[in-house]
């Protein structure tokens, strides 16, 4: 396995987290028709966790978490950028007021 490199294509808290939790970077793929990196840790308990990261945003596209008796595979596959919110969502309950201090 690949000691994790400095991550200049992924944000700077994902980046620090992989780093801390040791995960190490296994290979380029690509997942979906889209370019990712896979990182993996394991412990010697037999668990052992796997990400996809996308070489484009950094975000996780498949997520693989096994131990002893279990498999858990998480798929993301729809992400939406600055998508339009209606402004009702940021109107004030009524009866509320805001207070400066």
């Amino acid at each position: 396995m690949l000691t994790v490199p400095p991550l200049l294509t992924l944000p700077h808290e994902l980046g620090n987290a992989i780093m801390d939790c040791d995960l190490s970077a296994v290979s380029d793929e690509i997942l979906n028709g889209k370019s990712c990196r896979l990182f993996e840790y394991s412990d010697n308990t037999g668990a052992c966790s796997k990400i996809w990261l996308s070489n484009d945003y950094g975000l996780p596209l498949r997520v693989e978490e096994t131990d002893t008796n279990n498999v858990l595979v998480s798929v993301y596959h729809k992400f939406n950028f600055n998508p339009e919110l209606p402004d009702r969502l940021f109107e004030l309950p009524v009866g509320s007021q805001v207070v400066e201090r």
